[in-house]
């Protein structure tokens, strides 16, 4: 078995982002500060921005980001993160 570095290839507007499949590791790190960061009460804009930043880590620009509805950004931390959201 060979496991090699995914990437998810996000278009927008034409233009086209390649953004990485995060490591266990790094799952691991946001999830851990995403949690501290509910605890503290944040705003949904805050939450959003920490979703921004994390995408930007693994190659989506927050310049193209900024310009997404909210569920986009939903559409693509679930695929990255195989995490489904169940209506």
């Amino acid at each position: 078995m060979e496991i090699k570095k995914r990437k998810l290839n996000v278009k927008y507007e034409g233009q086209s982002f390649e953004v990485a499949f995060p490591s266990v590791k790094v799952l691991k790190e946001y999830h851990e500060e995403f949690k501290e960061m509910e605890n503290k009460k944040l705003s949904e804009f805050q939450l959003m921005e920490k979703c921004q930043k994390f995408l930007e880590s693994l190659g989506l620009p927050i310049e193209v980001s900024n310009e997404f509805e909210a569920g986009d950004l939903q559409m693509i931390m679930s695929e990255l993160t195989g995490k489904k959201k169940v209506k």
